[in-house]
């Protein structure tokens, strides 16, 4: 994994994805792309259609999820903004979102407050933002339909504890909303590549041993499914306008 960075053989890097160096694998598939549009112009887009399809069918059997069950998006901000106008959000709806949190964290949920959706912001106290800060947000009167925020905080580097916020969130019946862009406690990565990436690192470990420590630390294979999250919203065309 860390080969195919040619950026990683001079440097070490700890900053955030939307930055991040690009991988070979990356710069093949663009180059491969560019190619096509050269010689074939836009009579090559039916062959990246197909090979996007075929990428999609890829991820759905391992995931084991029907192949429109799952929806490619640009960047962290597309998707959970997505989710944030999907869901059925009006003027009697609240929404908790962490405070000096990562853009495409805070304000795909921050903009619902144009359309009239209350908006907490749970600010950090110094670099801290403690759990006991959550739970008084969410035992104001009105109940909060989402919860918002990263496991590793974007300004300060605060580790917040998603299990026990999580389970705050499901015993007042809001939806927990994390960033994709940090680790949370699933992977999409197969137990052979965890394998074969901590045999990089010099840890031998078999990929069933890998499945059953994962499975006790809590972690499991995730992938995006359709929920309906309630009826068509009237000012569903105004809140994409609003964004």
């Amino acid at each position: 994994m860390r080969s195919s960075f040619a950026a990683l053989e001079r440097r070490t890097y700890l900053d955030f994805a939307g930055i991040a160096p690009i991988s070979a694998v990356a710069v093949e598939a663009v180059d491969e792309i560019l190619d096509l549009y050269s010689v074939d112009g836009v009579l090559g887009a039916g062959q990246i259609r197909d090979g996007i399809e075929s990428t999609c069918d890829s991820v759905a059997a391992f995931v084991g999820v029907e192949s429109d069950e799952l929806c490619f998006v640009r960047n962290t901000t597309h998707g959970l903004g997505a989710i944030a106008n999907g869901l059925d959000l009006g003027a009697d709806d609240r929404v908790i979102v962490s405070g000096a949190e990562f853009p495409s964290t805070h304000y795909p949920f921050a903009t619902l407050a144009g359309l009239g959706v209350e908006v907490d912001v749970v600010e950090p106290d110094g670099v801290a933002r403690p759990l006991e800060t959550y739970a008084r947000v969410l035992e104001r009167t009105l109940p909060a339909r989402v919860l918002a925020t990263s496991w590793v905080q974007f300004s300060t580097g605060w580790r917040t504890d998603l299990g026990e916020l999580g389970a705050m969130c499901r015993s007042v019946g809001t939806y927990f909303r994390g960033d994709p862009m940090c680790v949370l406690r699933w992977t999409t990565k197969s137990l052979r590549t965890l394998s074969d990436e901590l045999a990089c690192v010099g840890y031998d470990v078999s990929p069933p041993k890998i499945a059953e420590l994962l499975r006790l630390m809590g972690y499991a294979l995730q992938a995006p499914r359709k929920t309906i999250e309630g009826n068509q919203h009237p000012d569903r065309d105004s809140q994409f306008r609003y964004i």
